[in-house]
């Protein structure tokens, strides 16, 4: 969902709570409350039986809906990593990618079967999140019943989150499927005492961790939850539940040398702008006023007493890690990213479940409603704006570099100045040199025929010695040029990088002045491309948009030119 709107759905949202809140307190509806009809635990109703079938086929048809297309910025990142043998992935996940290796092992033996291709890189993502599923479910049955899991796997699969994690070659869907192995671990341990529940929460909190680091967050409200609510303590013994955070501690403590180098590293890695206060509510915005709807209206209480406190568990689960993010973001630690916030959806989504089940019939009108506008208006916009609805080829890399293929050739051979948007790239300004990852926008598609004129360049330009880098590196080289071009990801940029484009094209008039024509190419989507020619001498004009007419769907990566391989 586009962020202007997240102002107006949170207005509207309490709107619907409100409205929820009035008819909950009309007598007529005490009345009627005070003896509601419930649903038996082991019915299944054919209205839900059709919203768990209709959610299943859409919401595969919105995950794989352009499974094929381009690879985005963070994607070439793991093709790179995956490239070579298990040494080198292992070596390219700690040193670039700043996660374990591993997430990547499991797509390097994917590319060992099906070969390289876009679709192979993100398939193990939709397995994953189609596994996820499967286990909200019996998480959903076992804190409620059948229903429950119905609706909370339903309203998971159907989700953007989900549709956008099912087709990102990226970490997030074993994320996923790890923190509801977490989380249906310990709901067990903490209802039937058993080992196999105590092995599967700490399988599910050290795989967390493994998968991202930062993702882990999500494991610490299942800590406070623990200690705050007494019940939860009734089966799973304090002396157990210490022990399990020891073993897990244990697992991942090879990662703590990895840690502390990201630590010291941690200015020169941050890549955020401002802080986005309301990056949760895109993520799990109707779940949660699905909740505070069956909170607000509760005259009754349906579900034991171990179910409300499970309840509470989640919501804690749910509040103590954007609480966090949202003090670090005000202490200058900036993690106000919605991909940092992927695990909530866990919690999130079951407290919708338990609120759509148990919220009188009267009122669940009102969070459904909301839902399916809230939800229906993200997939419609992102298919507006991406022609998908998983946001899937929102960067599309492989037009781009076809286009500018072409466009060289007809040049011949011009000057090409490429910012891919990897925060790396600013090593440049201290005399190092990036990792080779930040050229895999260009390998990786194979078809950019020709980059020996090309000159790297910065990924931001307001950091201490940019200026003094285009200087050196940049200026020379154009002065022996009629015509070069600018390449970069388009909106990659905020307020701590500058708007690079406007401030690059301002550069260039300062140091080349009247010299140079600037003439933005619609190179494809998430794209700027920009085209400067000598007004001096006769230059060729082209259209305003890409003249490479060729497909943009279906794999490239399989039949490059350039493989993988030549990263390094």
């Amino acid at each position: 969902m586009m962020a202007f709107l997240i102002i107006p759905f949170m207005v509207l949202g309490v709107v619907a709570i409100l409205l929820a809140l009035w008819i909950a307190s009309r007598p007529r509806f005490k009345k009627q409350s005070q003896n509601p009809e419930r649903p038996s635990s082991a019915t299944i109703s054919l209205p839900l039986l059709i919203f768990a079938a209709a959610s299943g086929v859409l919401g595969l048809v919105f995950s794989i809906y352009g499974f094929d297309r381009s690879l985005w910025l963070d994607e070439f990142g793991t093709l790179w990593t995956i490239d070579g043998d298990l040494r080198q992935v292992i070596q390219r996940a700690f040193s670039f990618q700043g996660q374990s290796p591993f997430y990547y092992l499991i797509v390097w033996a994917f590319k060992q079967v099906f070969g390289v291709s876009e679709i192979t890189l993100r398939l193990p993502s939709l397995f994953f999140g189609f596994a996820t599923v499967c286990e909200v479910y019996l998480l959903g049955t076992l804190v409620g019943n059948r229903r429950i899991g119905i609706t909370a796997a339903s309203l998971l699969w159907l989700s953007p989150t989900m549709a956008k994690v099912n087709a990102d070659a990226r970490p997030y869907a074993l994320a996923l499927f790890m923190t509801a192995t977490l989380f249906y671990g310990f709901i067990r341990s903490t209802q039937f005492a058993d080992h196999r529940g105590r092995w599967l929460f700490i399988a599910g909190g050290a795989g967390l961790f493994s998968t991202h680091y930062l993702l882990a967050l999500a494991a610490l409200g299942v800590a406070i939850a623990y200690f705050c609510l007494p019940p939860l303590r009734a089966r799973y013994a304090p002396r157990q539940f210490v022990t399990d955070i020891g073993v897990q501690l244990l697992l991942v403590a090879w990662a703590l040398p990895q840690l502390a180098q990201l630590w010291s590293r941690r200015a020169e890695l941050s890549w955020l702008g401002d802080p986005n206060y309301l990056a949760f509510f895109e993520l799990a915005g109707p779940f949660i006023i699905a909740g505070l709807v069956y909170t607000v209206t509760a005259r009754i209480a349906p579900i034991s007493g171990l179910q409300q406190h499970t309840l509470r568990l989640f919501w804690i689960s749910l509040i103590v890690p954007i609480a966090l993010l949202e003090i670090l973001g005000g202490l200058g630690v900036n993690l106000l990213e919605r991909r940092y916030m992927i695990p909530l959806s866990v919690p999130a989504v079951i407290i919708a479940a338990i609120a759509f089940e148990w919220t009188p019939r009267r009122i669940v009108v009102i969070p459904l409603s909301y839902w399916l506008l809230f939800t229906g208006m993200a997939f419609a916009m992102n298919f507006r704006a991406y022609e998908t609805f998983s946001t899937t080829g929102f960067q599309n890399w492989r037009q781009a570099s076809a286009c500018l293929d072409i466009l060289a050739r007809r040049d011949s051979n011009p000057a090409i100045l490429f910012r891919s948007g990897f925060v790396e790239e600013d090593l440049r300004t201290k005399g190092g040199v990036p990792p080779s990852v930040v050229l895999a926008p260009l390998y990786g598609t194979g078809a950019l025929s020709n980059t020996s004129n090309m000159i790297p360049l910065t990924y931001s330009w307001l950091i201490p010695g940019n200026l003094e880098y285009m200087s050196r590196a940049v200026e020379p080289a154009l002065r022996e040029v009629s015509v070069f071009y600018f390449l970069s990801c388009a909106n990659c940029f905020n307020q701590a990088t500058g708007k690079y484009p406007d401030l690059f094209r301002a550069w260039v008039e300062s140091q080349f002045p009247n010299k140079f024509l600037a003439q933005p190419v619609d190179a494809g989507k998430g794209i700027t491309l920009i085209r400067f020619a000598d007004k001096t001498q006769e230059a060729k004009f082209f259209a305003a948009t890409c003249p490479y007419v060729g497909s943009t769907t279906g794999s490239v990566i399989s039949r490059s030119k350039i493989r993988p391989s030549n990263f390094s």
